[in-house]
């Protein structure tokens, strides 16, 4: 069964209104971001349904998740998208990744860029 562990609000640059953290008895963890300034309307539309603990969770696409991860830029954050980036580095759409990141902020898209760098 999902609980809620915590409820927090993000740091710094007042990026979302708050963020829910569920935690499943396996220890495993989905974050649930809600009012996330800058985010791409078709959002939703690239998200797949995935099941978690007998419901189904709406996950972010790949591009979406790579820029919003550029977008925190936390440690854990650009560990998160580097990861992302390697594993689906062939199946990355760059131009859509590149234009989500830009919506972000200066900030994200040159993070996007680094990242893509490094991954070549």
């Amino acid at each position: 069964m999902l609980t809620p562990s915590s409820r927090y609000r993000c740091p710094g640059r007042n990026a979302c209104a708050s963020t829910w953290r569920l935690q499943d008895c396996r220890r495993n963890r989905v974050d649930l971001l809600m009012g996330l300034r800058g985010m791409d309307p078709g959002v939703f539309g690239r998200a797949s349904l995935v099941p978690l603990s007998g419901r189904q969770l709406r996950v972010v696409g790949l591009e979406d998740f790579i820029a919003m991860k550029a977008f925190a830029s936390g440690p854990q954050d650009i560990i998160d998208a580097r990861a992302a980036i390697a594993a689906n580095r062939a199946s990355i759409d760059l131009e859509l990744l590149r234009e989500l990141a830009r919506r972000f902020g200066r900030g994200a898209a040159h993070t996007v860029e680094i990242l893509l760098a490094e991954s070549k």
